[in-house]
């Protein structure tokens, strides 16, 4: 944003006259300019502007002056970075009060991504001019870039009564609020920002994208629906912004578990404008999530990005569609080309990280988080070395980090190839069965080596009853979770059990044995209580387990084949998730797995939830257990491994929800920061 009107070239021949009155050096450096602006300067090899040293201790008049402040806004429009600094800097010197200068430089900094003389420079320029109507929220904004989100705030508190007619005042505001996750704060602010600047698109898409990370869907979409409506209504061309309005409402759809839906929309917003970078990217995400690979990489190799964000946004989604076929290393090839486009580009780094812990490669993850660490602090983002640090995959990496020796171990497993990996790798798991990215890594290799790609029904296996599980520590379910728990009504000649804190103990305490029900008192969060809970349960009864968040599409019965006594799901990072399982009563690895918890419970063996009651547990319980087959590159009869996109046939999993915004989601920052145990005094028993 440029606080600075251009100068005029015709109006520089109004000063020649004052070089009459300069000193030789001064003269030439005037002339220098001049005969820059005339296309006639001499030009140094890197392409500038050669202009000589002034002279020190000159005097110049007003006039002088701002011909010296016109002709470097010449320069820095013609991209003369080093000169125009030069006078500018001439300027200050001459004028320390000059504001305008001030905040020339604060945009030179800008063009050479010197983040802090950006605001030094812009702080020096609002003290000087107060009232300048840009100059505070082009220094806010630059904050909120930065992710120094407090300083930005502060700063438009202190300036609320001159701007609260601005529409960008509020749009800045309702960004620094979403950040912070103060989502009724940020729909307010937009709102506002929506009524004052009432023809700008942005506003409706920021307010419709706060619904949906709130799970307000139909909220969402009334306000995306209306804004098309209106541009259509007024003849509006399909420019990008209109795209972008169109783009979202796919992926409300899809947020909502309205995948058909969002296909549809998205394939037929690309036969409209084919050519639309965007709509083919939409597309290709959705192709991705409804399993159509081959077509979602047709479709990718015929786009072609045009500039580095568009080829960033193309490469990590060839990142979304390696992930999605297991392919660690072509994720990671992928994301490392975003990165070398721009390496603080953090989704990028994320992409990488994700992928390197999907590989299992826990020294290639270390430098990745150290690496992106520096570059934060570097740039002084410490709200995003803040998020960067306490991010899911920096906290899977921790606690992969807990064991030096397997790490080494795994290190030199990796470059094995596939057979020889599966056999290293469940070796491992026997000497140190503690340690997950051993886990993960075998179950990476199962999954390329097609180990689960053929499944062995048995005999043997008792039949998964149809009963379907769900939990929610309050009797009192809100709306959006209720919900989505009535979609499981859909799945005919199914029973539809729903447990609470209270239930679920009650169920416990008469089914299981005291350490499961100590165990469960002892569990300091609901998702610790719900993943204990489900694991008794499935025990004891068994049945198809499902988590709260979870919307079910199509009848479940097809999934419920004879021969089988354990369904699972694996997940994009390979590990085994644990918000669908579905188990015959008995079922030996299901009782190894709750046995496994429960004494990491007892013993308060952890700080992660993932880690100590979740996948992460699932995982490493279901490798330990069938560690002697798996390491056989066989898949134990009765067993069946899904993809977590085989399951999106009948499933929309995880979908956005109010809670997940606060402390009551198992990975919020109060969570984190308090202990998961707490204190049994005198445990009940069974009679």
């Amino acid at each position: 944003m440029s606080v600075l009107a251009g100068v005029n070239r015709q109006d520089v021949g109004q000063y020649l006259p004052l070089l009459s009155n300069l000193p030789s050096g001064m003269a030439m450096l005037f002339s220098g300019v001049c005969a820059l602006i005339a296309q006639q300067g001499d030009v140094g090899p890197d392409g500038t502007l050669v202009l000589p040293n002034p002279v020190s201790g000159s005097v110049f008049m007003p006039r002088q002056l701002e011909f010296l402040f016109q002709s470097a806004i010449t320069l820095y429009s013609s991209d003369s970075l080093d000169a125009c600094g030069q006078l500018l800097s001439l300027v200050r010197e001459q004028a320390p009060d000059y504001g305008s200068a001030h905040a020339a430089l604060g945009m030179l900094a800008e063009r050479q991504q010197d983040h802090e003389g950006v605001i030094r420079w812009y702080r020096s320029a609002l003290e000087l001019l107060p009232e300048h109507r840009k100059i505070p929220l082009v220094l806010a904004n630059k904050l909120f870039t930065l992710r120094r989100l407090d300083e930005a705030q502060a700063l438009l508190n202190a300036v609320n009564t001159k701007f609260s007619d601005h529409s960008e005042f509020w749009s800045l505001n309702g960004l620094i609020a979403y950040e912070q996750h103060r989502f009724h704060d940020a729909l307010d602010c937009f709102a506002k920002a929506s009524v004052l600047d009432p023809n700008s698109i942005d506003y409706p898409h920021r307010i419709a994208t706060v619904h949906l990370g709130l799970g307000d869907f139909e909220a969402a979409n009334n306000v995306l629906d209306k804004s098309l409506s209106r541009e259509k209504t007024e003849g509006i061309s399909e420019t990008g912004d209109l795209i972008h309005l169109e783009v979202l409402r796919v992926r409300a759809r899809a947020l909502s578990g309205q995948a058909e839906a969002a296909l549809q929309m998205a394939q037929e917003l690309h036969d409209r404008m084919p050519e639309s970078f965007d709509t083919g990217i939409c597309l290709a995400d959705q192709r991705i999530a409804h399993s159509r690979f081959d077509s979602a990489k047709e479709l990718l190799e015929a786009i072609k990005p045009i500039d580095q964000q568009r080829e960033i946004k193309w490469l990590l989604t060839q990142v979304e569609l390696a992930s999605a076929q297991y392919d660690p290393d072509a994720a990671i090839d992928c994301a490392q080309k975003a990165i070398e486009l721009d390496p603080t580009h953090l989704d990028a780094q994320a992409a990488l990280l994700g992928a390197q812990l999907m590989a299992a490669d826990v020294i290639a993850a270390k430098g990745t988080i150290r690496k992106v660490d520096q570059l934060l602090k570097r740039d002084g983002r410490e709200a995003d070395r803040y998020k960067w640090r306490n991010s899911f995959n920096a906290g899977l990496l921790k606690e992969f980090r807990t064991n030096p020796h397997a790490e080494q171990n795994i290190g030199e497993i990796l470059p094995l190839p596939s057979l020889q990996k599966i056999i290293a790798l469940a070796k491992l798991i026997e000497q140190e069965p503690g340690y997950l990215p051993a886990s993960i890594g075998l179950l990476l290799q199962c999954r390329r080596h097609g180990v689960f790609d053929y499944d062995r029904p048995t005999n043997h296996a008792r039949a998964i009853p149809k009963t379907i599980v769900q939990f929610w520590d309050s009797p009192d379910i809100p709306d959006d979770i209720a919900r989505l728990m009535k979609s499981w009504d859909r799945c005919e000649g199914f029973e539809h059990r729903i447990f609470n804190d209270h239930s679920a103990l009650t169920f416990i305490e008469e089914n299981c044995s005291p350490r499961v029900l100590k165990a469960f008192r002892m569990a300091n969060h609901p998702a610790m209580r719900s993943d204990i809970f489900r694991l008794a349960y499935l025990a004891v009864r068994g049945g198809v387990y499902v988590d709260a968040d979870d919307l079910c599409r199509h009848d479940i019965g097809p999934l419920l084949t004879p021969g089988f006594d354990l369904i699972l799901m694996q997940e994009n990072l390979a590990s085994i998730g644990n918000n669908v399982i579905a188990a015959a009563p008995g079922q030996p690895c299901i009782e190894f797995i709750l046995s496994t918890i429960v004494d990491l419970v007892l013993e308060q063996q952890g700080n992660n939830v993932w880690f100590l009651t979740g996948p992460g547990a699932l995982s490493s319980g279901f490798c330990r257990y069938y560690r002697q087959q798996l390491g056989r590159a066989r898949l134990p009869e009765g067993i069946r491994v899904m993809t977590v996109y085989s399951l999106y046939d009948f499933i929309s999993p995880h979908i956005p929800c109010r809670h997940k915004n606060d402390e009551r989601h198992w990975n919020s920052e109060r969570v984190r920061t308090r202990s998961l145990f707490r204190r049994v005094a005198r445990p009940r028993t069974r009679n």
